[in-house]
């Protein structure tokens, strides 16, 4: 049995991508001795009147490695905003080969995102959001 977590979150101030880079390779170590795999998407683009960078994140594996990583996220003053979208035990992984997956995405691109930095906790709690994971659909199209 596993444990997966979706969360967002938003960069304290914006990030080139080579800060981008040496945030994701801060991580795997950590990540893969915990035997947790999953994605983090980083989403740039305009929210509201400025460019903003957010984070929308998969951790799945062992409950407490996956409360762990969660933790440090937490407390890592790079990110501000963090809030759970997901959450449950399930059988089996769906980020199985992914380790320390990363994707940059433009919000131009992906306008449909937004929404996701906005819902408000009955949303959220929802059965019907719970149950269709639109997010986790959505994250596992850039599976390799």
């Amino acid at each position: 049995m596993y444990f997966y977590r979706i969360f967002i979150s938003k960069a304290q101030h914006s990030l080139p991508q080579d800060e981008l880079t040496q945030l994701l390779n801060q991580s795997k170590t950590l990540i893969e001795e915990q035997d947790i795999t999953g994605v983090l998407a980083c989403v740039q683009g305009a929210f509201g009147t400025h460019d903003e960078t957010h984070f929308i994140q998969v951790l799945e594996g062992p409950k407490p490695a996956v409360d762990l990583i969660s933790d440090t996220i937490t407390h890592d003053g790079r990110y501000g905003a963090l809030r759970v979208l997901s959450e449950a035990p399930v059988e089996n992984r769906r980020f199985d080969n992914w380790h320390t997956a990363f994707e940059c995405i433009n919000l131009e691109e992906h306008k449909e995102l937004k929404a996701f930095f906005q819902l408000d906790d009955d949303v959220l709690q929802s059965n019907e959001f719970q149950e269709a994971n639109p997010l986790l659909d959505f994250l596992s199209s850039f599976e390799q």
